[in-house]
C-alpha cells in the first residue's frame, strides 16, 4: 500500500517552481512561473488574509490550467534581492522582521543582505528552498562588521535548509550571506526563502489537525474520524468545533467540541440510505476564547513531501454499498 504512485502526462501548462517561492500573506504579488507552457511575463497571484504556511495554488493562464503549485506564505514584509549585492560592501540594507527572497543564479555567486541588531537581541533565521522544490543547498553566514562569521547554518534536523537562532552580540550592523554549499551549482532554480524575525513567545492558541485528506461514508452506513489539536502558549480551554459544506443526506454527531485540557475528539459521519452519491470538500473550524481573545483556527493536514501542500479540507465522499448492481440501457 505505501508504494503506491501517480503519474501525470500533459502537453498543457505545468509550473514546477516560482519565482519568488513565496509571498505575504493577504497581498498580491507578481510571480515568475518556471515550467512548460507558461507566460513568458509575471503573473500576479493573490493569496488570502487566512491561508497558512504553504498553500496549493493554480492559476488560468492563455494555454489552460496550470496543475496545483506551492507557495509559501508568511506574515512578514517579503524583499526581492537587489542586482549587485554580491559583496559585503555592497549588501543589501533590510529592516527586521524580513522574508528575504533571491537566487544563486550562477556558480560562485553570492547574496548579502544587512541589517540593524541590539546587543542580545534573538533573531531566528528559517531558509525554506529544498522544502519548496528548489535545487539549492544553502549555507547561511552571518557577519560583522569586520567581516567575520560569528554564526549560521547549513542544515536542520530533517532538512538541508538552514535554520537557527542568532544573538548579535552588541549593537550594529550585520551582514546575513546565502551561497550554494556545493562548488559547480547555481541558476535559476536554485531559489530560496530566508525569514529573519524576532525569537517569540508562543502565544495562547490551538492549531486543529485532520486525520487524514480524504474519507468515504457509504449510504446508511457510518465512518469515524478524530480530530487533534496541538495546544500553544499554555492554552488549555475548551475548543468548540463546526463542519460545514458535508454532502447532501450526511450528518455529523459527537465531537462539537473538545474539552477542555483535552487533545482528541471523535466524530462519526452519517449518511441517510438515499443520500447523494458525490464528493465534497470539508471544512472543519474551531472556536474558544483565551481571556477575553476569541481564537479560530482552520483545521489543517500538514504537507507529507516537498512537492506537497497544507491542506485546510478534507474530501468527504457518499459512496453506494457494496455489492452492488447497475442496470439500465447502455
Amino acid at each position: 500500500q505505501p508504494y503506491v504512485y501517480r503519474l501525470t502526462i500533459t502537453d498543457g501548462p505545468w509550473v514546477e517552481q516560482t519565482y519568488p517561492l513565496g509571498i505575504q500573506r493577504g497581498t498580491k504579488t507578481e510571480v515568475q512561473l518556471l515550467g512548460q507552457q507558461l507566460p513568458v511575463k509575471p503573473v500576479t497571484v493573490d493569496v488570502p488574509a487566512d491561508a497558512i504556511g504553504t498553500i496549493g495554488h493554480s492559476l488560468s493562464v492563455p494555454m489552460g490550467e496550470t496543475n496545483v503549485f506551492a507557495l509559501a506564505v508568511s506574515d512578514h514584509p517579503n524583499v526581492l534581492e537587489a542586482d549587485g549585492n554580491n559583496t559585503p560592501a555592497t549588501a543589501q540594507a533590510v529592516t527586521l522582521p524580513v522574508v528575504l527572497n533571491g537566487r544563486i543564479e550562477s556558480v560562485g555567486d553570492t547574496d548579502h543582505f544587512v541589517f540593524q541588531a541590539k546587543k542580545d537581541e534573538s533573531l531566528v533565521m528559517d531558509l525554506q528552498a529544498a522544502r519548496l522544490g528548489s535545487l539549492l543547498d544553502a549555507r547561511v553566514s552571518v557577519l560583522d562588521a569586520a567581516g567575520k562569521r560569528i554564526g549560521g547554518g547549513d542544515e536542520s534536523k530533517g532538512s538541508s535548509d538552514p535554520k537557527f537562532t542568532f544573538k548579535a552580540p552588541g549593537d550594529g550592523k550585520f551582514t546575513v550571506v546565502i551561497s550554494e554549499q556545493e562548488p559547480g551549482r547555481g541558476g535559476q532554480r536554485f531559489a530560496y526563502r530566508l525569514e529573519i524575525a524576532p525569537s517569540a513567545k508562543a502565544k495562547p492558541g490551538f492549531q486543529l489537525k485532520l486525520p487524514g485528506d480524504a474519507i468515504s461514508v457509504a449510504r446508511n452506513g457510518e465512518a469515524k474520524i478524530k480530530i487533534n489539536v496541538e495546544r500553544t502558549g499554555g492554552f488549555n480551554e475548551e475548543i468548540a468545533l463546526a463542519v460545514e459544506n458535508l454532502p447532501a443526506g450526511v450528518t455529523v454527531s459527537g465531537g462539537d467540541k473538545i474539552p477542555k485540557a483535552k487533545n482528541v475528539v471523535e466524530m462519526k459521519l452519517k449518511a441517510t440510505k438515499d443520500a447523494t452519491v458525490t464528493v465534497k470538500s470539508v471544512r472543519i473550524t474551531g472556536k474558544a476564547k483565551a481571556g477575553d481573545v476569541e481564537i479560530t483556527s482552520r483545521a489543517i493536514l500538514a504537507a507529507a513531501t516537498i512537492h506537497d501542500t497544507v491542506r485546510n479540507t478534507m474530501k468527504v465522499a457518499v459512496a453506494v454499498p457494496v455489492p452492488f448492481k447497475f442496470t439500465g440501457v447502455f
